[in-house]
C-alpha cells in the first residue's frame, strides 16, 4: 500500500518539475531575478516533499513493526 503512495508522490513530483521547467523556459533571458525566484520556490517545495516522504517512511516502518 505504501509503495502505491510513494509511486504516486514521485509521479506528482515529476509532473510538477516538468511544469515548473516549462514555465521557467517561458521566462525572458534577461529575467534572472524571476528565474532565481522559481529556483527558490522549487527548492522549498522539494524540502517539503522530502519531509513528507520521511514522515511516510516513518509511519510505514511503525506500521510494519506493529504487525510483527
Amino acid at each position: 500500500m505504501s509503495e502505491i503512495i510513494l509511486v504516486g508522490v514521485c509521479v506528482a513530483l515529476v509532473v510538477w518539475l516538468i511544469k515548473l521547467t516549462l514555465s521557467a523556459g517561458k521566462l525572458k533571458n534577461n529575467d534572472m531575478h524571476g528565474l532565481g525566484n522559481k529556483i527558490g520556490e522549487m527548492s522549498a517545495n522539494l524540502e517539503q516533499i522530502d519531509k513528507r516522504l520521511t514522515r511516510l517512511e516513518e509511519r510505514f516502518d511503525e506500521h510494519a513493526n506493529n504487525k510483527k
